[in-house]
């Protein structure tokens, strides 16, 4: 533990919620931003009691005192988006950090010590690709990833059978491989794949790569190579 943690908790704690707000996951996200704020500060000043999904609904978002969870469940789904965005964000801007926010089942957060701050590698899951009907070629693809190092990689059976909202939720993947691969009559094929940030859905990097017969090993090593070294630039 340094001795700044030591000596004033509280104080590094809000230094941590104050870069999480300042990260690229919450930056512009209005009511992420409130809820993990309002959540942050009960957690610094040492609330024990969770609140309920009503008390955040009114008190950390606005909501009239009408306000019913249980026909209304914009909250707890607003719960699931800000933990995934903090799994984003201890992913990539805050992997460094000594001191972690993480949530707790419910309506709670909590804060804790990251004794090794470095060793959280991103979570990547190789989504079905179009025209791969045997999954053999996402599979591969996912392996390749995996070999190359640096890397959390969901496997296929997981990415088969879950939606990439679960996955988010359920494995707090940070990234998603999406594509198609195109074959013509003369066993040619053209395979283009995309990088896209979990949590937004944005296209982050994309390539295309081409040949005929099976997809070999190779093209797929390079193709993992060159999405692994956008994901750790």
């Amino acid at each position: 533990m340094s001795p700044q943690l030591s000596t004033d908790p509280a104080a590094a704690q809000r230094r941590e919620l104050l870069r999480i707000l300042q990260s690229q996951p919450f930056a512009r996200a209005g009511r992420l931003r409130q809820l993990v704020t309002w959540l942050g500060e009960r957690a610094i000043t040492g609330h024990d009691a969770k609140p309920s999904e009503y008390t955040v609904g009114v008190e950390a978002l606005g909501k009239a005192p009408d306000f019913d969870p249980s026909f209304d469940v914009s909250v707890r789904q607003l719960k699931r988006r800000m933990c995934a965005r903090l799994s984003a964000y201890y992913a990539a801007e805050g992997r460094s950090s000594h001191i972690r926010l993480v949530c707790e089942r419910g309506f709670a957060v909590r804060f804790e010590l990251s004794p090794h701050p470095h060793s959280t590698s991103p979570c990547i899951a190789v989504l079905p690709i179009h025209g791969d009907e045997s999954g053999v070629l996402a599979g591969s693809l996912g392996h390749a990833l995996l070999e190359s190092g640096g890397l959390q990689v969901i496997s296929r059976v997981a990415t088969r059978d879950e939606s990439p909202r679960r996955l988010v939720e359920h494995y707090a993947v940070n990234y998603f491989i999406e594509g198609e691969i195109l074959r013509d009559t003369a066993h040619a094929w053209e395979c283009s794949l995309r990088l896209l940030d979990a949590v937004s859905g944005l296209a982050l990097t994309g390539l295309r790569f081409q040949g005929s017969g099976p997809v070999s090993t190779t093209a797929l090593r390079d193709a993992a190579l060159s999405l692994r070294a956008h994901l750790l630039a």
